[in-house]
């Protein structure tokens, strides 16, 4: 192996290391089940009746810095509609004023915000028979496609889960040098799902780590010609640029969920000089 290579093992080893100390202890894990447990208490007027664990936690590529849990919550209601969720997050957000110690409590477009012991929750409602049965997205206005990505977080995490192979240390080294680039503002921070979808994408046509990183920066610093498809995208998206297909929602297009400038002038340094990406990790 080249020296690169070795430099570039050495620091993915360093990563792992340190990886999801909050994720596997003891404490991280009793917050968990302390939110999952409340909210499912039968006497809720909002009747929960599953919880999911998404995202980065749900498929085990944490950072232990910052510990975050999308929670998939399965709502059981007989009176559905796209907007039940407004519904729903407003009760969420009441129920969370309960559980004793919270903090930082807000509501987004798609979820309720929370911290619980320096664990930060995002609550995302969904109807038992979405859940279960996710509509075809041409059945849907497309105002409302979007909401399409939290029916099928559970696509997500298998698919995550299923091929990200022995790369799972090269995606905590990319999120933990997103963790602590200095993003203006968080429109401008990669979310993590591309992270890894990048990451296993390129793994496909690359012999070791450095060549895989080498891809995947090369590919930020022109993202004007990034297309990436799991799967055929529906016509709305198909002609987008930067293009990365979910592969479990083709109408959701990953790439278009933040403001690429500072990703790829980021990428315009590490293209062609890895030890520069290397050296502003604080592993």
């Amino acid at each position: 192996a080249s020296l690169g290579s070795r430099i570039l093992t050495r620091a993915v080893i360093c990563v792992e290391s340190h990886r999801s100390s909050c994720a596997k202890s003891s404490h991280f894990k009793s917050s968990v089940d302390k939110v999952a447990t409340f909210l499912k208490n039968p006497i809720f007027a909002l009747n929960v009746e599953e919880t999911f664990a998404a995202g980065s936690y749900g498929n085990d590529t944490t950072i232990g810095n910052k510990p975050n849990v999308d929670l998939v919550l399965v709502v059981n209601s007989e009176h559905y509609s796209w907007d039940s969720r407004e519904t729903w997050q407003t009760s969420l957000h009441h129920l969370i004023e309960g559980v004793p110690g919270y903090s930082n409590i807000k509501n987004t477009r798609f979820a309720v915000q929370f911290s619980l012991a320096g664990v930060e929750f995002d609550l995302l409602p969904v109807s038992r028979q979405t859940w279960e049965s996710p509509p075809q997205p041409q059945s849907i206005p497309l105002a409302r496609r979007e909401w399409l990505s939290v029916a099928c977080a559970r696509q997500q995490v298998e698919f995550v889960k299923k091929h990200k192979g022995n790369h799972t240390g090269t995606i905590r080294l990319l999120k933990r040098w997103a963790s602590q680039h200095q993003w203006c503002d968080y429109k401008h921070k990669p979310k993590s799902y591309l992270i890894e979808l990048l990451v296993i994408y390129f793994a496909r046509s690359s012999s070791n780590v450095e060549e895989l990183l080498r891809k995947f920066w090369k590919a930020v610093k022109k993202p004007h010609t990034l297309d990436v498809r799991f799967v055929e995208p529906i016509e709305d998206i198909s002609r987008a640029r930067p293009l990365v297909v979910d592969p479990a929602n083709p109408t959701n297009n990953v790439a278009a969920s933040f403001d690429w400038t500072e990703f790829q002038r980021a990428a315009s340094r590490y293209a062609n000089n890895l030890q520069a990406f290397l050296d502003d990790i604080q592993t």
